[in-house]
């Protein structure tokens, strides 16, 4: 793209608040969510965030020859994130760090298959702590700021509810 010649910009979410959605099964049927890694955190965005910065982006321009990286006004990890559903939801909702035995077991018991387990392990095990940088990305385009994650659970409560 960069060598064509053409008017670009890169738009590129960290991570997506929806992929907590992963959870909403296991969720409402055992309030609990089991996963290795903990520590791990993440400056997820608000999938509408980041259609607002790309609607912003295509109907006003102004951003030719950037690469704008689009995050969440925080980094969180996974048993914060299960805090907020959990709040959104108004039921108890435990995170259970796995250790990498513990995960690939239950992951093999859902029926992932190895070569998916094994990418997840590798995935998680190095999360690049730049996936943990808050960006002002979504303020500086659209001009307001970015949903919390807080928001986001409240919007999507009923899909962790029973």
């Amino acid at each position: 793209m960069r060598d064509s010649g053409l008017e670009w910009t890169f738009i590129w979410p960290i991570d997506f608040m929806s992929n907590a959605l992963g959870w909403s099964d296991t969720i409402r049927d055992t309030a609990e969510v089991r996963e290795p890694y903990a520590h791990r955190r993440t400056a997820s965005a608000d999938e509408t965030d980041v259609a607002d910065v790309v609607a912003t982006v295509l109907a006003k321009g102004g951003h030719a020859g950037r690469r704008l990286i689009v995050s969440g006004p925080e980094a969180l990890t996974p048993a914060d994130k299960v805090s907020a559903i959990a709040a959104a939801t108004g039921r108890r909702i435990r995170f259970t760090e796995l250790t990498d035995n513990q995960a690939r077991r239950q992951w093999r018991a859902e029926g992932w298959p190895e070569e998916g387990i094994e990418f997840m392990m590798r995935m998680w095990a190095t999360v690049p702590e730049t996936v943990a940088e808050v960006t002002s990305v979504v303020e500086e385009v659209v001009g307001r700021p970015p949903r919390t994650f807080t928001q986001w659970a409240a919007a999507h409560a009923d899909a962790f509810r029973p």
